[in-house]
């Protein structure tokens, strides 16, 4: 487990993986003001701001992140094409006194921007918003061609959050079985 990118950390660079599996990745943060206090993001992969992510016919299966993007944090440039996304969650920290938010049960993109292409998104799960993609702040997303179903966010948008000033564009997509539910 680390801190941000369980399995992987993109760090301004330009990086394309084709057919790989990212299972059982952790990132895990501590609580604030514990020693290498830090919340956990992108329990799969980080991507940094000036980072460019390609993926092509991928699994990432059960990946967490105690805060946000259970499987992806995004900062930068993603594509995703041919890809599965099936049982991944944000925000699997609980403790009293912890602060995440976990969202984003899937991806989380943030100042970025994401394409997501032939792609399945399913069963995957926010402790609070977007519980297949959180997208916020200035961002944009594009949806084309896939497949969100049974993915669950605890608080708002079952399968897609977007947040002030992001572009949101889904074509040619199924959307179904999702749920936003409060406790």
């Amino acid at each position: 487990s680390a801190r941000a990118g369980g399995a992987l950390y993109n760090d301004d660079a330009s990086l394309t993986l084709d057919s790989n599996l990212f299972e059982l990745n952790i990132a895990k943060g501590g609580l604030s003001g514990a020693l290498g206090a830090g919340t956990g993001v992108g329990g799969a992969i980080f991507n940094s701001v000036g980072g460019t992510l390609i993926l092509t016919n991928g699994i990432f299966t059960t990946n967490s992140a105690s805060d946000d993007g259970g499987a992806i944090q995004n900062y930068g440039t993603l594509g995703v094409t041919g890809t599965v996304f099936l049982n991944n969650s944000a925000g699997t920290d609980t403790r009293t006194g912890d602060t995440d938010d976990g969202r984003g049960g899937a991806i989380f993109n943030d100042n970025g921007s994401v394409t997501i292409t032939d792609t399945v998104i399913s069963s995957n799960s926010a402790f609070t918003d977007g519980g297949a993609l959180y997208n916020d702040n200035i961002t944009s997303a594009a949806i084309t061609s896939s497949t969100l179903m049974s993915n669950t966010a605890r608080r708002d948008g079952g399968a897609l959050y977007n947040g002030d000033t992001s572009v949101l564009t889904i074509l040619s997509t199924t959307l179904s079985n999702n749920v936003a539910d409060s406790d």
